[in-house]
């Protein structure tokens, strides 16, 4: 190897090399929010975030998807009286029109009710049930 090879790859590894610089200044602020700014709803702990501290219990496994069976046994539960509610009330305002009528009148109420209130309430609260 000739003398400007040497001395090139000496430098190249010179430039390669890190030292650690010792400072007494304060780390960089996270990039994730601070605390201040969790009271949005979309925050997420960043990479930095505190593990949780373990505690004396055992740990629980972690829930699993819902039974759909049961899932759908609560449905039928909650949709069937909700359905036969409406019909008692809607059919007898009804009266004379045809049944895809009544069906535009029940249905979007059942799928709403559903949506915004049947499911979420057993996936919440009666989550421990299926």
């Amino acid at each position: 190897m000739t003398e400007m090879h040497q001395a090139t790859l000496a430098s190249r590894s010179a430039d390669l090399q890190v030292t650690p610089e010792v400072t007494s200044e304060a780390p960089p602020a996270p990039l994730h929010h601070t605390s201040e700014h969790q009271s949005h709803g979309h925050h997420r702990p960043g990479p930095l975030a505190a593990a949780p501290q373990a505690s004396s219990q055992p740990a629980a496994r972690p829930a699993g998807p819902p039974s759909r069976p049961r899932l759908a046994g609560f449905v039928f539960l909650f949709v069937y009286p909700l359905v036969t509610g409406l019909l008692y009330l809607i059919l007898p305002l009804m009266q004379g029109q045809p049944l895809y009528v009544t069906t535009l009148v029940v249905v979007p109420i059942v799928v709403v009710s559903m949506v915004w209130g049947i499911i979420p309430f057993i996936t919440t609260r009666l989550r421990h049930l299926l």
